[in-house]
């Protein structure tokens, strides 16, 4: 393993960690964390303090919205670490792509099972499948990303553009 290999693995287990952190709160903790989130956002967007019925209006229209982003948005970066980390294995394959998936998905899985082990928390199948589908939009948006940047590369095609922008003083 090189020392970039070693870096990518740290960085990998460090988010992986901000995930269990999370995972480990019980439900009031966590409950009351997601309400904070809504809460201010909505203070931010009206650009005022909030009333005792608004707070309590704004958190029950958005509580699941909020939370089940949040899931998808923390697997979708784990998502992108796991992708370039495995990528130095699996150069451009389908192994790729599948291994990065397994490990998000093996993952999403145990941390829905150790939130039984949790005050008041309880593991649902769907926060496991909102997981993956977060993982794997970055995955596939990282190999997509990939890709292009390999095709430029071997065409020189962005050397073209630029050249021409250049010419034309786009840039």
């Amino acid at each position: 393993m090189t020392k970039k290999n070693i870096i990518k693995l740290f960085i990998v287990i460090c988010w992986m960690g901000v995930i269990f952190v999370f995972s480990a709160q019980d439900a009031k903790k966590s409950l009351d964390t997601s309400n904070k989130v809504i809460v201010v956002s909505a203070e931010v967007v009206k650009k005022r303090p909030l009333t005792t019925t608004e707070k309590t209006n704004v958190i029950k229209k958005y509580k699941v919205i909020i939370r089940k982003t949040a899931h998808f948005t923390i697997y979708f970066i784990l998502g992108i670490f796991v992708y370039l980390f495995v990528k130095d294995y699996y150069p451009n394959n389908k192994k790729l792509i599948f291994i990065s998936i397994l490990i998000c998905f093996l993952y999403a899985a145990s941390d829905e099972l150790h939130q039984t082990f949790s005050l008041g928390r309880t593991p649902q199948v769907q926060d496991v499948l909102i997981d993956t589908c977060g993982s794997i939009l970055s995955i596939m948006a990282m190999f997509s990303i990939t890709k292009f940047k390999q095709k430029c590369i071997k065409t020189k095609w962005w050397n073209k553009i630029i050249k021409r922008s250049l010419k034309w003083k786009l840039f």
